[in-house]
């Protein structure tokens, strides 16, 4: 578990550092105020959720692994549609491709993140603390 939550954490860390070195040598002055703007938010969310990912890599002793697993899965997933998306609407200029349906496709991904949070509040509401017995050597 710890091996793919790592793998994974570094894999979106990766393709958040490729989008911003694209930015800074394709995208500056090629595309509009606001698509830079979203072209940034996107890398804020997936940078914000490979934080939260990273993070999560190592409470698997502590809390439920069917919840993290579940909400490993819909920040993965929702990192993915809603960053993924909002990249593609923001560089729409440069590679001319029409893309209607990716403001829904956003959304969706943005509905997944949320879904995803709302499991780590629903683990930390329940969450029981176990002591550790302390065992003098």
């Amino acid at each position: 578990m710890t091996k793919r939550y790592l793998i994974t954490v570094a894999i979106l860390g990766m393709w958040a550092m490729l989008m911003i070195i694209f930015e800074l040598q394709v995208l500056l002055g090629r595309i509009t105020p606001e698509n830079l703007i979203i072209f940034n938010l996107a890398v804020a969310v997936q940078l914000f959720q490979t934080a939260a990912l990273l993070a999560m890599t190592f409470m698997n002793r502590y809390v439920s692994r069917s919840n993290l697993r579940a909400s490993y899965y819909f920040f993965v997933v929702g990192t993915v549609l809603f960053s993924g998306s909002l990249y593609l609407i923001a560089t729409e200029e440069i590679t001319k491709l029409i893309i209607g349906i990716m403001g829904k496709v956003s959304l969706l991904g943005a509905v997944v993140l949320l879904v995803g949070w709302f499991i780590v509040l629903f683990t930390g509401a329940t969450y029981k603390h176990k002591k550790r017995a302390i065992h003098n050597q």
